[in-house]
Order: structure tokens, then sequence, then C-alpha cells
């Protein structure tokens, strides 16, 4: 699919060095719009509500192609697990110096087996959305990657039947996001113990 080729793309120029982390000042509002905007041919068709709950004037430090590409991982990850008809809610809020964005949704939920192999490249088994949509789990490694690039991480917190919760957590000091990934020069992603 496109959503695969970009993400493959996208992660293989941060990888090879092609592609640097470039931070500047997000207004964290219309970062989500235009995820949602582009995700919304796909919530439409399951009748999905994505709801936005936004901090007043909230902005954040960070890369904003890689923070879109994260945010529409897991928001079309949520829409795709899913039930027709029900509310995606996008959060984002500010604790001290940490920028905190957080996707609920009230779908299918995962085991906490499932949930400690998502950022794992060597998982067997990848699940299938409510409406029977295909993924290879590729999305969610890009994501928890670029995230580690931004000094940030990705919590979760789900339990079957009853939906999930992601939660991005990003430093929001311009000195704390431009300091070299994993103490080299270079973006360098490798497998997360997060």
């Amino acid at each position: 699919s496109l959503n695969l080729l970009d993400n493959l793309l996208r992660w293989s120029m941060v990888n090879t060095g092609a592609r640097t982390l470039d931070a500047r000042r997000i207004d964290v509002a219309m970062l989500v719009t235009h995820v949602t905007d582009h995700l919304e041919v796909m919530s439409e068709a399951k009748q999905i509500l994505l709801k936005s709950e936004i901090a007043d004037g909230m902005e954040l430090v960070g890369d904003r192609d890689m923070l879109s590409t994260v945010l529409r991982n897991i928001v079309s990850n949520a829409i795709k697990f899913s039930h027709d008809h029900s509310v995606i809610k996008i959060k984002a809020y500010s604790a001290g110096h940490l920028a905190i964005l957080e996707v609920h949704d009230s779908g299918v939920g995962m085991t906490s087996e499932q949930v400690a192999s998502l950022f794992k490249m060597d998982r067997e088994h990848v699940r299938r959305g409510t409406r029977d949509e295909a993924g290879t789990g590729l999305g969610l490694i890009v994501s928890h990657d670029f995230i580690k690039l931004h000094h940030g991480s990705i919590k979760v917190e789900s339990t079957e039947g009853s939906g999930s919760m992601f939660r991005i957590i990003l430093p929001n000091q311009v000195d704390e996001v431009k300091k070299p990934a994993y103490g080299t020069g270079k973006a360098i992603l490798e497998p997360s113990t997060n």
C-alpha cells in the first residue's frame, strides 16, 4: 500500500543519513488537523469520529514530517482496530517540559503479550483490523524509532476487548530535541527497550 511505501521510504532515509531531524516549533492543532484530514476517507468508511482535544495554543518542538508520520500511523491503526460508529480521541497537552500526545480508541484492544511485541521487528503475528484490514506492523516500528530520535517514548495501555491508548511523550525544548541520537553524530535506528 501507499502508506507502507511511505513508511519504508522515510525510515530508510533517516536510517541511511539521507534525512536528519529537522526540529522546529510546531502548532499541535495544525499537526493534528493535517493528520485527521489525511485519514478522513479511512475514518468515514467506518463512520468513526476523530475528535481532538488540544490544549489552547499548544506548540511542541520536533520534526514536523516525522511527527506527522508517527501520528498518522497511530491514528490509522486506531481506525483499523476500532468498530464502526465509534470515536477516537486525540489529546495533546503539556506537562512541565514535556509535550504529551495521546490517541484513545475503544476498539478490540490487545493482550499484554501483544503490547509487549508491538515495536519488535521479529514478531510473528500481525493482526487484521475489524473489517479484515491488512497490516505489516512496520508503521509502529517506524513511529517508535522516530520518537526515539526525538529523545521521547511511546507508552501503550490496552485491555483486550476495551480499546487502547497510545501516549507519545516528547521533550519540549529545542536543546533536548537536537541532541545526536544515541550519543552519535547521526541518526541510528536501533531496536527499543521501551
